[in-house]
């Protein structure tokens, strides 16, 4: 079942619920309305009547004649006489065993009436009884002496007949109003839902030309305040939070590839060199095994460092020890000229120490160096030179290219942040991201400026002070 039909179906539902309810609630209504107007006839034509019979009681007093049952039949007589009644009701005055009724009045109550079967009357009481002409509506209300004695008894009896005859007619009329109007829903139903949910079919189709191939696609947004429009801006938040997932995590294995290249470069330049030529002039098969145990460590250390800055985390493990500056350089000297880079001058450190990691420290140098040499074009040149700058040690590595774009400068350091230009990344991957989390997880720091004249990067670590 389709969601179209099931909202028709649920709606033409809940209209049948609602249409019953208000056909028994107008039912109810008017039954109750059609009572109490029976029983305001029936009280107004009862008072009328006590009425017209007290006042001939009080003209026979005034004249002095008896109040026996005689005289008050006769006066009941001449009120039922004066009294105008109607064709609704029907009014009896009950003296003893006599009991008089009015000349007008319903047929069914009059035949009642001349065979004896009216219902008896109860003095003070309004109520529904039942009779062979069906339910009535009965009010009787007893006549009185000036000393509290009953002398007659007033009714006013009123058929429900009628009433409930017109409820009746109500009650099938919005019945059939009713029936009508689930006709017309059932009708009309179909073609407004389906239109109300065109826009959701157009988002429906939208999403099944997406594909994770092809993350460009956005479904369209309806120019309306309803869920549907909220529900296509989430998919396209959705889409687009899946969309930059995908390219962070391209960039992610790019950024891994280029950073596990170096180490693997130098390892297997010094495994070919072994291979081919045997030991370097001064070096034994120890220290070429070691220089290679050397990069693959550093491999795995550069991993660890990547998942860590992928995860936003600094907390690098380093160790803050005292490390001889010529033994740095030296060892970052040995590492390049194994990637074969003519364009990377290095300057004699002067003889001091840093406070740090060594192994971090050749790490984050190198991780520099190459980028300046891969994402600048051929035959740039870049140096690194050190200094003590009093209790730091300044390593600067310097860069005459074209510099890096100044949009870009502010998010340098962040991952994933690269230029384009020329079909080479100025910037890339996690870079730079992990020389920043080295230098501060050994309490140092690092300032970039590039202008077109060239990029200038400057570590500064704590000194080693006596």
């Amino acid at each position: 079942m389709t969601l179209t039909v099931r909202v028709v179906v649920r709606s033409l539902i809940v209209m049948a619920l609602v249409i019953a309810a208000v056909c028994i609630l107008i039912f109810e209504i008017v039954t109750v309305w059609g009572r109490s107007e029976v029983d305001r006839i029936a009280q107004d034509e009862a008072e009328r009547l006590v009425a017209t019979f007290s006042a001939e009681i009080e003209e026979t007093a005034s004249v002095g004649g008896p109040l026996d049952t005689a005289a008050l039949v006769a006066n009941g007589r001449e009120a039922l006489a004066s009294y105008a009644g109607g064709p609704l009701h029907l009014a009896t005055i009950s003296i003893g065993d006599t009991r008089l009724r009015s000349d007008t009045g319903p047929a069914s109550l009059i035949a009642l009436a001349n065979s004896g079967r009216l219902p008896e009357p109860e003095p003070g009481l309004l109520r529904t009884v039942a009779s062979d002409a069906g339910s009535l509506r009965s009010i009787d209300v007893p006549v009185q002496d000036d000393a509290g004695n009953d002398l007659a008894v007033v009714s006013v009896l009123v058929p429900q007949d009628e009433t409930r005859s017109a409820t009746q007619v109500v009650l099938i009329g919005s019945i059939g109003a009713g029936l009508v109007g689930l006709i017309i829903g059932s009708i009309a139903l179909p073609l407004v839902v389906r239109r109300s949910l065109r826009p959701l079919k157009e988002v429906t189709q939208a999403v099944e030309e997406i594909s994770l191939a092809d993350l460009s696609a956005r479904v369209p947004v309806p120019q309306t305040a309803d869920e549907v429009a909220e529900l296509a801006r989430e998919f396209n938040g959705m889409i687009e939070r899946i969309a930059q997932d995908e390219e962070t995590r391209r960039r992610y294995l790019a950024a891994i590839s280029h950073e596990v290249r170096t180490p693997l470069a130098i390892a297997e330049g010094h495994l070919e060199v072994w291979e081919t030529l045997g030991p370097v002039e001064g070096q034994s098969n120890a220290d070429m095994a070691r220089v290679v145990q050397r990069e693959l460590e550093r491999l795995r250390r550069v991993l660890d460092d990547l998942l860590a800055v992928a995860r936003g985390s600094e907390d690098l493990p380093v160790r803050q020890e005292p490390v001889f500056l010529p033994d740095v350089i030296e060892a970052l000297t040995s590492r390049i000229s194994g990637l074969g880079h003519a364009d990377i001058d290095i300057e004699p450190p002067p003889p001091d120490v840093v406070m740090g990691d060594q192994a971090r420290i050749e790490q984050t140098l190198l991780n520099l160096l190459e980028n300046a040499v891969e994402h600048n074009p051929e035959g740039t040149r870049v140096r690194l030179t050190t200094v003590v700058d009093g209790e730091q040690v300044v390593f600067t590595v310097r860069d005459n290219g074209p510099g890096i774009p100044e949009d870009l400068l502010p998010r340098v350091f962040e991952p994933f942040v690269s230029n384009r230009d020329s079909n080479a990344d100025r910037i890339s991957g996690l870079g730079l991201a992990v020389v920043q989390s080295l230098t501060r997880a050994q309490g140092g720091t690092v300032n970039l400026e590039s202008s077109e004249r060239g990029t200038v990067i400057e570590i500064r670590l704590p000194r080693a002070l006596a």
